[in-house]
């Protein structure tokens, strides 16, 4: 009764996850997803036969299937576009074509039912830790390490937890600001409450990643635990009445506020923040003393994927270090294998190093949502009215 209740809370209040994720970073450049011919391989309809055992570069032998394409779940725009950089090493290692598809998502693999219509897609935490919950109706499969020797050189934080999908990159959810539009830059998490910003601050609501964890951070850093969070429901009523001018519900909007001045300090995503100075706005991004939030996208093989074995193989690619220093610029978001070496110039703008990664705070979905299952609930209806009340 549990875990089904954990999985209808979670569906209901995560929806907007990967459309910031996250990190997550679904949709990374704004793009629309597309989709991708419905028609499969026929082999994939009637079930795929396992050619002999091959040994790959890794030192792997895997018994890859006699398929012409392996279907890729990607999120479309900057995403592929890194992503092919691993699809052009894998046809040349297996001679199999990659087809990206940008229309699968987490509610579509559910409704598949264990007959997916991609072999190997990105997840982010949030959905892998959603999946557990889910116990014999998973989604996702608890994956083989030892079939993904580039696991070996990863950070230990880039292994999911629930099911030993591999991070391939990840960012920061901190603070962005206008430089060019405040007295004093933030430096902590506590400045969002700084009178300096009053009128001048948006949050994201905590239907998605980013507002629950700057949620989680009020809650901790008032002295509340996620069973006692109502010192963080009294921070964010004061956030509320004397800083935000709104809450914003979607990254183009957030984008835009930040470009005309209306919101001048906001957490945000370290990629994003980065896209948007590229555009000329004078915007930083910085990471809080207290730390920044992680932003993980991992890959991960789903339920019933007819090609688990090329699955696997396209995985351990993703890990690859030259890779993913291939990937990097590409994506916008650090590479998560340690023996991954950066130019400065890129090494600049992302997660990278020990000291990076330690600064990470990675949250426990499954405990968030079992012990702040009501959270939007109450933001909606106690918080969000609030916005620019103080007198």
């Amino acid at each position: 009764m549990m875990k089904k209740r954990v999985k209808q809370v979670i569906l209901l209040i995560m929806t907007a996850a990967m459309s910031l994720s996250l990190c997550a970073c679904a949709g990374s450049d704004g793009e629309t997803p597309g989709t991708v011919d419905e028609t499969k391989t026929a082999t994939e309809a009637a079930g795929t036969k396992q050619q002999e055992g091959k040994t790959m570069p890794n030192g792997v032998t895997y018994n890859f299937e006699d398929a012409d394409t392996l279907y890729v779940g990607s999120y479309g725009g900057t995403y592929d576009a890194a992503l092919q950089i691993v699809a052009d090493r894998f046809t040349a290692d297996t001679g199999v074509q990659v087809v990206f598809d940008s229309s699968w998502g987490f509610s579509k693999l559910v409704s598949e039912n264990g007959n997916p219509s991609v072999g190997v897609c990105c997840a982010d935490d949030v959905r892998l830790a959603e999946s557990y919950t889910m116990g014999e109706d998973a989604v996702y499969e608890v994956l083989e390490l030892s079939r993904i020797p580039n696991a070996s050189e990863l950070y230990d934080q880039a292994i999911d937890q629930y099911t030993n999908s591999p991070v391939i990159h990840w960012g920061k959810y901190g603070i962005a600001y206008r430089a060019d539009l405040v007295e004093t830059a933030p430096v902590s998490w506590a400045d969002i409450w700084n009178d300096e910003y009053a009128g001048k601050v948006t949050i994201n609501s905590l239907s998605g990643t980013g507002g629950t964890q700057f949620f989680i951070q009020a809650i901790t850093m008032n002295g509340g635990t996620l069973d006692n969070p109502q010192p963080g429901w009294d921070a964010l009523k004061d956030l509320a009445a004397n800083n935000l001018l709104c809450i914003t519900e979607t990254t183009a909007t957030l984008t835009q506020e930040l470009t005309d001045g209306s919101v001048v300090v906001a957490p945000w995503w370290d990629g994003r923040t980065n896209a948007l100075t590229d555009t000329g706005v004078d915007v930083k991004f910085v990471t809080p003393e207290e730390g920044a939030y992680a932003t993980i996208t991992a890959m991960s093989i789903p339920v019933g994927s007819k090609t688990p074995e090329l699955a696997y193989y396209f995985i351990d690619l993703c890990l690859d270090a030259e890779l993913q220093k291939e990937m990097t610029p590409v994506i916008g978001y650090g590479p998560t294998n340690k023996n991954t070496v950066l130019d400065d110039a890129v090494a600049e703008r992302v997660v990278y190093g020990v000291d990076d990664v330690n600064q990470l705070i990675f949250c426990d979905w499954v405990s968030v949502a079992e012990k702040l299952a009501d959270r939007n609930d109450i933001f909606t209806e106690q918080i969000a009215p609030l916005c620019g009340t103080a007198e």
